[in-house]
């Protein structure tokens, strides 16, 4: 074990990376009954190896990182045993856990008054807006399993409003054009066929309300920051974050993911259970 210990694992017992501020500032309103020294990366890059890192070489501290599950597979069967180093929520982004309307209209930074209808609205208008992007993230997803090589980023189809635009989007793409037709494996056809299964997935979300949990809860949460505040507002979108979390507490409605991931960190953290 090393014997020098980084000072921002001196803190406190329980540590935790997340990727951003929003998170951190909701987690300390959902989580105010556990003491949490967090540490914010910027992204889940690296957190892994941060993570893994510090359990192995200073195995007195406790420390585990939070990172969105995008469109990979979540953990949390494993939260009521010993997972690893990294707890992955069953959403697409840890937003989706504040896209709860009735603690946004509740939320102080809500200075336009919008009530919880009018906030679900729109939610789902928005949420109406994201679904070719959407599907454009679920076939990248599908496709980088093939090889990652040149495909075309996250914000290359977030534009496309149709079939026919979404569909050449990757089909123009330099990794359609050449490092495709090294696999032999996909047709244009196929991507098109492809596009629109998973648009036939995501449409069917938008029905019900899976678009809680399978559309991108940051763009969502972020588009009702910005509709909820009145111009010159001073608040900032992480104490939006913090006010739905206290008003979660405060109705009870903190979402029962976080209270299982809450109960595994205190428990792997030695701490009594709540």
């Amino acid at each position: 074990m090393s014997s020098a210990v980084p000072p921002y694992y001196t803190a406190g017992k329980l540590h935790l990376w997340v990727e951003d501020e929003i998170t951190r500032a909701w987690l300390s309103a959902v989580w105010h009954r556990t003491q949490v020294h967090y540490l914010v990366t910027g992204g889940s890059t690296g957190m892994v190896a941060m993570a893994t890192h510090a359990q192995q070489h200073f195995g007195e501290l406790k420390v585990f990182g939070l990172i969105d599950r995008d469109e990979n597979v979540d953990n949390e069967d494993q939260w009521a045993a010993l997972p690893g180093v990294i707890y992955r929520p069953p959403a697409v982004e840890i937003e989706n856990f504040l896209l709860d309307e009735q603690c946004m209209a509740a939320a102080t930074s809500n200075t336009r008054g919008l009530d919880a209808r009018a906030i679900l609205q729109l939610m789902k208008d928005e949420a109406q807006r994201l679904q070719w992007w959407m599907t454009f993230k679920r076939v990248a997803a599908r496709l980088r399993q093939v090889t990652n090589e040149d495909f075309p980023g996250d914000g290359d189809g977030k534009e496309a409003k149709s079939l026919v635009a979404l569909t050449a989007k990757i089909v123009e793409s330099k990794w359609f054009k050449t490092t495709l037709p090294a696999l032999r494996r996909y047709t244009k056809a196929d991507i098109e066929g492809m596009v629109e299964a998973t648009h036939g997935d995501v449409s069917g979300w938008l029905e019900g309300d899976d678009w809680r949990r399978e559309f991108s809860g940051k763009e969502i949460f972020e588009h009702i920051y910005g509709r909820a505040r009145r111009a010159g507002d001073r608040s900032s979108i992480e104490d939006f974050a913090r006010e739905i979390g206290n008003e979660q507490v405060r109705a009870n409605r903190v979402p029962p993911s976080f209270i299982a991931l809450e109960a595994s960190l205190r428990r792997r953290a030695d701490l009594p259970a709540l």
